[in-house]
């Protein structure tokens, strides 16, 4: 079973990845996805969760309970597949759409990790400058920014199997907080 110090290690040395990979005035990539997949493979190492997730919890391994969650918490949420066969939910907060994408999945389930992202499509992009002050300052959702200089804003979640339904509310408080705070850094 793999320890929360290793799970910690692998969620800073990604953050570090996608901030080093801003000022390099682009993040965007397979190795950005590469990355998520094998930090959610290492959280699941520990055992293959999969199945309805029990009540009053939400998990990644039920992309059902996290719309449920997110449903109740008063925002839409849209369940579908993305290109290799994973769950996506298509959501929005703080006026502005977002996906969670779903990591550490085999063959389309038993996921344990989610990923939220939303990206800004600015006139002029931004900079590594405004990136890394954000990723700088905020511990909510490193960001980067992609080959036009849009900024993207991520925040994952390791581990999402059996979530009390509470702590995923504080999770989507976090991410719509940090959607809004992102929006006025960026002139959006």
């Amino acid at each position: 079973m793999i320890s929360r110090t290793t799970l910690a290690s692998l969620a800073c040395l990604s953050a570090m990845a996608l901030t080093l990979g801003a000022g390099a005035a682009s993040a965007e990539g397979s190795w950005r996805r590469d990355a998520l997949r094998a930090l959610g493979s290492a959280a699941n190492s520990g055992g293959n969760h999969s199945g309805p997730a029990a009540e009053g919890t939400v998990s990644a391994a039920d992309p059902q309970s996290l719309v449920d969650a997110i449903l109740a918490e008063g925002y839409r949420a849209e369940l579908s597949t993305d290109s290799e066969g994973d769950p996506h939910i298509k959501s929005g907060a703080a006026g502005v759409n977002y996906d969670i994408d779903f990591y550490g999945c085999t063959e389309g389930e038993s996921c344990d990790t989610i990923c939220f992202t939303a990206g800004f499509d600015l006139e002029n992009g931004s900079t590594p400058d405004v990136v890394n002050d954000w990723n700088s300052n905020e511990f909510i959702g490193p960001a980067y920014l992609d080959s036009e200089l849009d900024p993207y804003l991520d925040y994952c979640v390791v581990g999402v199997n059996g979530m009390q339904a509470e702590g995923f509310s504080s999770v989507l408080d976090n991410w719509s907080r940090a959607l809004g705070d992102f929006q006025g850094k960026i002139g959006f």
